[in-house]
């Protein structure tokens, strides 16, 4: 909705700067992290293994992320997915 895009003054909000991602395996495991859109390029080097696997799942490539995260979107929920297994991914923009 364009209201949720619009500032109280009716401008637009300013674009996130943190990306936050969380997530849980089915056996309980889970990770969580802060980490600055700037550095979005990189994302394969800071995003752990098993997270990005789970992004996978939930299919959202390495690749599509980037493009997601250059756009500069503005704050709030950006993922959220869970397989069939249970393993679950939530991505936020801060």
């Amino acid at each position: 909705a364009l209201s949720s895009l619009l500032g109280k003054s009716g401008r637009p909000s300013r674009p996130g700067t943190i990306l936050k991602i969380e997530t849980e395996d089915q056996n309980g495991g889970s990770f969580s992290a802060n980490l600055p859109l700037s550095l979005t390029a990189h994302a394969e080097r800071l995003i752990p293994p098993h997270a990005l696997k789970s992004l996978e799942r939930s299919g959202l490539t390495l690749d599509a992320l980037k493009l997601l995260l250059q756009a500069g979107p503005p704050p709030g929920k950006l993922l959220e997915a869970e397989d069939e297994n249970g393993n679950s991914v939530r991505l936020s923009v801060q």
